[in-house]
């Protein structure tokens, strides 16, 4: 009881001298620290919420591109053909002084000229990530002139210095095969593991299966795919992860390793301590994205969405999720 005493940040006692007042400072202290470091950690979210969402491009750029649009204006050059004008005269003349107004409108159509070309950025991003033929490139012999350009193309589009989630907005989504490609491999794969009566009985199944509900199936997996960044992920972490029942020892990757090679030290509660401070800094990385995303020969990066989960997710065993 002593713990839940000491835990109370304030109390107070009526007695026959009147009432009793007793104040925990280093309660208050230590909801004021997890406090800051909550909103600490908000606005951090939100500042690279913000610089992902104008990768490849940045915030200062687009603070640039503003200030260019506003000096040409003021200087005799409108480079909006009068929108700025039109802004101030309809929209912000009834609020603001005729030149704050115009400034207003500068800001608005700068901010609208950035936000437009990071988009055509992105889009184009999103197309050269589509082309696929660099995978098939053998080492060593000399590339041919489509992987050259698309080389160059990708080069010129990305930008630097990416945060774990910059890359998220352009990445091309998972495509969805056709319903024939889709029995065809299952046959291939399965094709070993029958004799010759067997597959056959499987090829019926198959053609069974597509021409009843299988093109209905198809055209769910097609609006899932619509609504959603990845058909696959959530429906894998759900039922095939969480709702699990088997051994997560031998089925997935569960253990950290401190150290492999180098053993500073044989005291177990040490390394574990150790262990544990290296995870929380790790973690800390993560929550304000300073760690770098795969990259593909330094030019293709790879989804990082795996991260979001890392330290969030646990599966309780003998509970169906």
């Amino acid at each position: 009881m002593a713990e839940a005493h000491e835990a109370v940040a304030f109390s107070f006692t009526v007695g026959q001298e009147g009432f009793y007042v007793d104040v925990s400072y280093d309660v208050f202290k230590a909801l004021f620290y997890a406090a800051y470091r909550s909103w600490k950690l908000r606005c951090c979210r939100t500042l690279n919420s913000l610089y992902n969402s104008l990768y490849p491009g940045h915030p200062l750029r687009g603070i640039a591109c503003c200030g260019i649009v506003a000096g040409l204006y003021f200087k005799g050059h409108d480079p909006s053909y009068q929108t700025i004008d039109w802004l101030e005269s309809n929209l912000f003349r009834h609020y603001l002084e005729p030149r704050n107004g115009k400034v207003l409108a500068c800001l608005v159509v700068g901010s609208g000229v950035y936000i437009v070309l990071i988009q055509l950025r992105q889009y184009t991003l999103k197309k050269l990530f589509s082309y696929h033929g660099w995978m098939y490139q053998e080492h060593g012999k000399d590339a041919g002139l489509m992987p050259k350009i698309w080389s160059g193309l990708v080069q010129l589009c990305v930008g630097r210095n990416p945060s774990l989630f910059s890359c998220q907005n352009f990445l091309p989504s998972l495509p969805v095969p056709s319903l024939d490609e889709t029995l065809q491999r299952y046959l291939r794969s399965v094709r070993p593991l029958y004799d010759d009566a067997e597959y056959q009985r499987m090829e019926k199944l198959a053609e069974e299966f597509k021409q009843t509900i299988g093109r209905k199936l198809q055209r769910y997996l097609w609006l899932k795919w619509f609504i959603s960044t990845n058909y696959v992920s959530d429906w894998w972490e759900k039922f095939i992860y969480l709702r699990g029942r088997s051994a997560i020892m031998v089925n997935s990757n569960f253990y950290g390793l401190d150290a492999i090679y180098i053993r500073p030290t044989t005291i177990q509660t040490a390394r574990a301590a150790n262990l544990t401070c290296a995870a929380f800094r790790y973690r800390t990385e993560l929550d304000n994205e300073n760690i770098k995303p795969l990259m593909v020969q330094k030019l293709v990066p790879l989804c990082s969405s795996q991260y979001e989960r890392q330290f969030n997710t646990i599966r309780i065993p003998g509970k169906e999720a």
